[in-house]
């Protein structure tokens, strides 16, 4: 007799969301005889790809119920591994499948430089314009993704804006999940922030250039990524040590910092583009 589970991915967040995936199909796989039902958003991403498992379905009985969320008390756990914490199996990193179309690979980088809080950012104000001027120089289109042409706080005037010299915009909400994930599939570099765009271009197999200050470099995934972090000494890595407030634009813990966002103000575009270099092989 087969058992009824549901899992529920308690976020609306893309990155949180792709991050856990895999691993309620994990769950099925080491649970023989169940019925595995997820309920998530974005559900028409994995549909496809994870046919065993039912999306989004209507269920009158589970036998066993899971709701994974984030919650402080895992901020030192990678964010995949706060999934097997939950559905209590063994942790190892697990690329998620997505669907998308195959795509050709053009002489193209997508970017995406917006993040849901501040200390997200990558805070250098030269840091994004000087890596596209490279990037044009070495004859890349240089595409931006972001959601929003600008995000922040309004009554402070704390704005970040996206970049618009250099660039092929391809900014704002009414642009479907689904192009921007082709465009990202036929680039051959992904450069962004910790954030769920990121998230998707790991999952499409596109090596990323991620920066983040913020984040601790266990936070996110490891493999096919260049991470770019602080420099040594800096303040850096709050989100691993301090309690996070998601509804604070502003959030900076003042108990470590000299500077609010030093982490990433620190890093220098000259190391993001080392970076790059390597993954493009450029000489």
């Amino acid at each position: 007799m087969y058992r009824r589970v549901l899992i529920v991915l308690d976020t609306i967040r893309l990155g949180d969301t792709l991050a856990w995936i895999p691993y309620c199909e994990e769950f099925r796989k080491t649970n023989p005889k169940t019925d595995v039902f997820v309920q998530c958003s974005h559900s028409e991403l994995f549909e496809r790809e994870y046919p065993l498992i039912q999306f989004n379905n209507e269920i009158d009985h589970a036998d066993k119920k899971y709701i994974i969320r984030w919650e402080d008390r895992y901020r030192e756990y990678p964010l995949q591994e706060v999934a097997c914490v939950q559905l209590g199996i063994p942790y190892k990193e697990i690329l998620p499948r997505i669907k998308y179309l195959e795509a050709s690979t053009r002489k193209r980088v997508t970017i995406s430089t917006q993040g849901t809080s501040q200390a997200k950012l990558w805070n250098n104000p030269r840091g994004w314009s000087e890596v596209i001027s490279y990037l044009n120089l070495k004859g890349y289109e240089v595409v931006c993704i972001d959601q929003y042409e600008y995000f922040g706080n309004l009554q402070t005037l704390q704005i970040s804006y996206s970049p618009t010299e250099g660039v092929t915009s391809k900014v704002g909400p009414h642009i479907p999940l689904s192009d921007r994930i082709q465009d990202i599939a036929s680039s051959e570099l992904f450069i962004g922030v910790a954030s769920g765009m990121s998230w998707v271009a790991w999952a499409l197999k596109v090596p990323v250039v991620l920066i983040s200050g913020f984040s601790s470099p266990d936070t996110e995934m490891h493999s096919n990524i260049e991470r770019v972090t602080a420099p040594e000494g800096v303040c850096s890595g709050c989100f691993s040590t301090f309690e996070y407030d998601p509804s604070n634009w502003s959030w900076c813990p003042s108990l470590c910092k000299d500077e609010e966002f030093e982490c990433s103000k620190s890093i220098a575009s000259t190391e993001v583009i080392s970076r790059i270099n390597k993954i493009l092989k450029i000489v």
